[in-house]
C-alpha cells in the first residue's frame, strides 16, 4: 500500500491579479479544477494566496501526490515552485476538504509583523514561520 505523505509547496502565480480580500478569478478557477481533481485522486488539501503567492499543504498517497506535482511543474499558471517539505504522514490533516481555501489575510499579516516580515513573501521565510503558517492554515476555517 502506497505511503500517505504531505507537500507543502510554494509558487508564484504568472497572471497578475487585483489585491482585495475576494477570491481571483482565477485562483477561483484553480480550486474548483483542484476540489473536482482531488476528490478523483484522493488527495486532500488546503491553499492558501497572497501577493501572487501560491502557498499549498496537499495530502495523499505518495504516487498521487508526486503526480500531482509533476502536473504543476508543467503548469503555465505556476513559476519558481518550491517544494517546502515533504513528510509522510499517519493520517490526513484536511480529510474534509478537497482542496480548503483560507482567506485569513489579518491573521497571516499578524504572524508576519511578528515575525518581521513586511509582507506574504514564503521564499522569505524561515523554516518556523513555514511551520506557523502551515499551522495557522490548518486550524483555520476555509471555503
Amino acid at each position: 500500500m502506497d505511503k500517505l505523505i504531505q507537500l507543502v509547496y510554494i509558487s508564484r502565480s504568472t497572471e497578475q491579479h487585483e489585491s482585495n480580500n475576494n477570491i481571483p478569478a482565477s485562483v477561483a478557477r484553480i480550486l474548483l479544477k483542484s476540489r473536482t481533481n482531488n476528490v478523483k485522486n484522493n488527495i486532500v488539501g488546503v491553499l492558501y494566496f497572497s501577493h501572487n503567492c501560491f502557498y499549498q499543504c496537499i495530502e495523499g498517497t505518495e504516487s498521487a501526490i508526486d503526480t500531482l506535482y509533476e502536473k504543476l511543474l508543467q503548469d503555465p499558471r505556476h513559476k519558481d515552485l518550491k517544494i517546502i517539505h515533504k513528510q509522510s504522514i499517519d493520517s490526513l490533516s484536511f480529510s474534509k476538504w478537497s482542496m480548503k481555501f483560507v482567506p485569513l489575510e489579518q491573521k497571516m499579516m499578524d504572524l508576519l509583523q511578528l515575525k518581521g516580515y513586511q509582507s506574504f513573501n514564503p521564499y522569505a521565510f524561515d523554516d518556523q514561520t513555514h511551520r506557523q503558517v502551515i499551522g495557522l492554515l490548518q486550524s483555520s476555517k476555509g471555503e
